[in-house]
């Protein structure tokens, strides 16, 4: 029933955070996209302006799109067996039309919502008898999220 719930809200949850400056200039926080039961996670620094546009991670036409595109089309993995998300949700501002990384402070408040999705997809691929999926960070702000725990 717990973990139910958790379904349920984390989504709806994530949507009103407000727990750092990020949200305040970009225009939606980028959720999740995939099986919630996927065999690889792939988890990026956050979103560009084409994810922040779409509301769509690693969204085609984008440089991290095109990249995931290689390595699905490389490893022999199909998009449906992936999750894709961001160590941060909100796209940071661009300064002089550079895509900046976003703040510590902002990777360390989003945390535990990565934290709450790996573990939603374990749950739901240990219901289905499955082992626990590959977590895959692209990136250095991906890398911190996951390894400064």
């Amino acid at each position: 029933m717990v973990e139910d719930l958790v379904e349920i809200e984390y989504p709806t949850r994530k949507e009103k955070c407000k727990a750092c400056n990020l949200r305040e200039n970009c225009s939606q926080i980028v959720k999740g996209m995939g099986p919630l039961d996927a065999d690889v996670i792939f988890i990026g620094d956050c979103p560009d302006k084409y994810a922040d546009k779409h509301n769509e991670p690693f969204s085609e036409g984008s440089p991290h799109g095109d990249a995931l595109d290689w390595v699905l089309e490389e490893s022999g993995l199909k998009i449906d067996q992936v999750r894709m998300t961001y160590a941060v949700g909100c796209r940071p501002k661009p300064d002089h039309g550079l895509e900046l990384p976003p703040p510590i402070p902002s990777v360390e408040v989003c945390r535990h919502w990565i934290f709450m999705e790996i573990d939603l997809i374990t749950k739901k691929r240990k219901e289905k008898g499955k082992s626990n999926p590959a977590v895959i960070g692209i990136g250095t702000t991906a890398a911190y999220s996951l390894l400064n725990c």
